[in-house]
């Protein structure tokens, strides 16, 4: 605690650690911290991870004692140690008047290192490895998995390089050995240097339900550099580096793609009140992002904005009227996603697949497709659109079958036209999905039911069954093991169990390997969807699945199969792209300009059976000159809305509703 001589800086201390300073005590503080080296002394020892670096001072003044035991250090680094780390105080506190709010996210009562009255700490661990030296802190879980390389989870480590001739621990040529700890957000990478890193889960400001985790190095000397996906930052002695995850490129990206497929799913449910509806949401983000790299001034801030960019990617400075967004950030987080999606030996069959089809007489902006190559794996294929559209076409239809597994065919229609001699460019995604039920239903206990359409009409349906009474899954109910999550909820969208109350319910069904998931969400009226459909978005879906929990369910849920087709000019110009359709500026994609997007098509299929579900979808844009208790009973024999989500990502692949089950089964 600061010097009890000075109760009014105890005072803004406490408040400080409190997240309590009102604007001009946040001034005032500022003001003693910036005049006073004995105040800033004095607030490092007290809040500034105060035990790590009291330990780190305590240390050097026990070697001022002990000379001995003080490592020596190289030529160029030959100055007083006790001298580094009191300029850690001055520096850290000159940053602290930048990030004051940084540091009150660090635990307020850190796990006590050091008694009082001791001249040096008592560290439980020390590890030796190539000449660093790793000294854990509390309860922190890492993992080293080569000599110079450490997984840290949770909590801190202080990292030190020491000198020595033992020839188990060489440096390489000469040269300090570099040091890399990787956390959830990135990962620091260090030579011949102090610091100390620490990783935590705080609670979210805006959404206190969810968690984030966030990574911070505090540099004692030498030079650390910190590398996220969104990029590297060095810092040296006395600075505080730090990464969120919630700011890396995936989440925004995913996000941005949530809040994209609920506005896409409502214009398109508006469009069409009563039908049945699937899509993928994925799909279409992802050839509309792509296109986007092209798009410049009105017609880029547009297609931003209906594809929900967040304001984090939002361009400020020079040029940020013709270059309103750093797309950057979106396509590495697309690529990331696509990179999860795409990697081998999964549990089941999910790829995701992009392509440009250029006009071969048109000079596409090698910027342009350098910058789709790596995230989308899109690589530009010539193609003859002005002397054989015809051919080009098939071509396309031919790729995306491919990619589909023969599901989706003739995405490009050749009646009305769509590719003609004026097609300039064609962006293509696919995505293709596959997966077995990690609990599948028993087709002999499958039999017709009847389906209330939200008219009142009934409907016969070969319904799925699963009864948990059955002895095979009563015994794994007994030995714990629920394959279905559930949860019900009241009117306002709050979990509830009594079913009095309930206003609609939440089935998951996991697929093999329980990376991905099927949700049906069901209203408890028949005419129901339309008023569930008014609450979804991506924090609300959100914060009910966080509260889906797996229990005993006995499900039925009717078999079927959708194909749906889309031209999606209408509905993207009616949620504000219309620039891109009319008057574009699509110089970022060809030096001649004079493009504008002349058709979005969509086509999406899925098949729900007792042993899994098939899905996929393929977008085009094409450019032309100008989602244990008692046994609860989930009963989809109503319209419902369903969705299939990587639950590792957040990313929703697929969504859609079921209105009235058509056609063979």
């Amino acid at each position: 605690m600061p010097d009890p001589i000075n109760p009014r800086l105890a005072e803004l201390c406490q408040l400080f650690a409190d997240d309590a300073l009102d604007p001009s005590q946040e001034e005032e503080f500022n003001t003693l911290l910036r005049n006073d080296a004995s105040i800033r002394d004095a607030f490092v020892a007290y809040c500034v991870h105060s035990q790590l670096l009291k330990e780190m001072l305590k240390r050097d003044k026990a070697s001022d004692i002990e000379p001995s035991a003080k490592a020596t250090l190289p030529v160029q680094k030959q100055i007083s140690h006790r001298f580094v780390a009191l300029a850690s105080i001055a520096v850290i506190t000159a940053s602290l008047l930048v990030a004051v709010a940084v540091w009150h996210y660090w635990p307020a009562t850190p796990e006590t290192l050091i008694t009082e009255g001791d001249s040096r700490p008592e560290s439980p661990v020390e590890l030796v490895a190539a000449h660093w030296k790793i000294t854990p802190t509390g309860e922190a879980d890492y993992e080293f998995i080569e000599p110079t390389l450490v997984r840290l989870d949770r909590g801190e480590l202080f990292a030190e390089w020491i000198v020595g001739d033992d020839p188990d621990q060489p440096s390489r040529n000469g040269e300090p050995t570099e040091l890399r700890i990787t956390t959830t957000e990135g990962e620091v990478i260090a030579r011949d240097t102090r610091f100390i890193v620490g990783t935590h889960q705080t609670n979210s400001e805006e959404e206190k339900p969810m968690l984030r985790s966030l990574t911070r190095v505090f540099v004692l000397s030498g030079l650390v550099t910190l590398t996220t996906s969104l990029g590297s930052i060095e810092g040296t002695s006395g600075e505080l580096l730090a990464a969120e995850v919630d700011k890396a490129p995936s989440k925004l990206t995913m996000e941005a793609n949530s809040d994209f497929a609920w506005d896409l799913y409502a214009q398109i449910a508006k469009e069409d009140e009563d039908g049945n509806l699937f899509f993928s949401p994925y799909s279409i983000s992802s050839a509309l992002a792509m296109t986007m790299e092209g798009a410049r001034g009105r017609t880029a801030r547009e297609m931003g904005d209906v594809l929900q960019f967040p304001d984090a990617v939002r361009r400020i400075g020079v040029d940020d009227q013709r270059i309103p967004w750093e797309t950057a950030k979106i396509h590495t987080g697309m690529g990331a996603i696509n990179n999860r999606l795409n990697r081998a030996q999964k549990p089941y069959a999910l790829k995701v697949a992009n392509a440009l089809w250029g006009e071969q007489s048109s000079r596409w902006r090698p910027e342009f497709l350098k910058t789709l190559d790596e995230p989308y794996g899109a690589t530009l294929r010539k193609a003859d659109f002005v002397r054989s559209s015809e051919r080009e076409r098939q071509r396309i239809n031919q790729w995306v079958e491919d990619q589909t597994e023969q599901r989706i065919k003739e995405l490009l229609p050749k009646d009305p036209p769509v590719i003609t001699g004026n097609t300039r460019l064609v962006l293509t995604n696919a995505i293709y999905f596959k997966g077995n039920w990690s609990q599948r239903f028993d087709a002999k206990q499958t039999n017709d039911m009847q389906f209330t359409t939200a008219s009142g009409e009934k409907v016969t349906v070969p319904t799925m069954w699963f009864d948990p009474g059955n002895a095979d899954n009563k015994r794994n109910t007994l030995n714990g093991y629920f394959p279905f999550g559930y949860a019900a909820f009241d009117a306002q969208g709050k979990s509830t169990r009594n079913r009095g109350r309930t206003h609609f319910e939440i089935l998951e069904m996991p697929y093999a390997g329980n990376e991905l998931s099927m949700f049906v969400l069901l209203p408890t009226k028949h005419d129901g969807v339309p008023s569930l459909e008014q609450q979804l978005n991506r924090r609300n879906l959100e914060q009910w699945l966080s509260t889906v929990e797996k229990r005993e369910v006995e499900v039925y849920l009717p078999k079927f199969k959708m194909e749906t087709e889309f031209d999606l000019v209408p509905t993207l110009k009616a949620l504000g792209m219309r620039t891109a359709f009319d008057g574009a500026d699509f110089t970022g994609l060809c030096e001649s300009g004079g493009l504008s997007i002349s058709a979005v098509r969509h086509k999406a299929f899925v098949e729900v059976n007792e042993v899994g579900t098939e899905a996929a979808a393929a977008t085009a844009v094409v450019a032309a000159e100008s989602a244990p208790p008692p046994t609860r009973t989930f009963k989809a024999l109503r319209p419902f809305v369903f969705l299939i989500r990587d639950n590792t990502t957040g990313s929703i692949l697929f969504a859609g509703r079921m209105m009235k089950p058509t056609g063979e089964q």
